[in-house]
């Protein structure tokens, strides 16, 4: 007897892209200068995302095992005495 499993989305994902990836054909299409560099800017501006968001999350890791700063209350309290 034959049983069907779900697959996962990310298999099937993965599996009709390179489906249509290798069964694609050639456009012999032009692609203008304009076109390469949208392309251009679109991959930049994510690699520049990418970063920014690296080093907020880099920065809140290192701020969450950071010691916390003495607080103001305790050290005019202290000056008082």
């Amino acid at each position: 007897m034959l049983v069907l499993r779900s697959a996962c989305p990310l298999h099937l994902a993965v599996s009709a892209g390179l489906f249509f990836v290798t069964m694609a054909t050639p456009a012999h299409a032009y692609i203008d200068p304009v076109t390469a560099s949208i392309v251009l800017q679109v991959l930049v501006g994510g690699i520049a995302a990418g970063l920014v968001a690296f080093r907020q999350f880099r920065d809140r890791v290192l701020g969450f095992f950071r010691r916390a700063p003495k607080s103001v209350e305790n050290s005019t309290k202290s000056d008082e005495k």
